[in-house]
């Protein structure tokens, strides 16, 4: 009778130690399993969100936002660089045939 008292109580701490030893490498906190709890109500919720269309939709349409939003961003640069380019070689053919002029 004591054998088989002693092999649960080996199986229990064997399975207990894989189970903790399991979530650790899941990177769940087996020291607080309150915590655990309320990090995985946040995921279903955040799950629930995924799934919705609507919530889909909106994101997709803050996606189309930030592009259009990094675009008229490179391209404003680009035309801001064209305008000082253009300008500092208007300013240099003025000022060479200002040069090429003088008595």
């Amino acid at each position: 009778m004591t054998d088989t008292v002693e092999m649960h109580m080996i199986a229990e701490a064997a399975a207990k130690a894989a189970v903790e030893e399991t979530l650790i490498k899941l990177g769940i906190d087996v020291s607080n399993p309150i915590k655990a709890q309320q990090d995985f109500m946040v995921l279903r919720e955040v799950g629930k969100l995924v799934m919705d269309s609507e919530f889909r939709k909106d994101m997709e349409h803050l996606r189309a936002w930030r592009m259009a939003i990094n675009d008229v961003k490179s391209k404003g640069i680009v035309t801001l660089v064209g305008i000082l380019v253009t300008g500092s070689v208007a300013l240099i053919v003025a000022g060479f045939r200002g040069w090429i002029k003088m008595p």
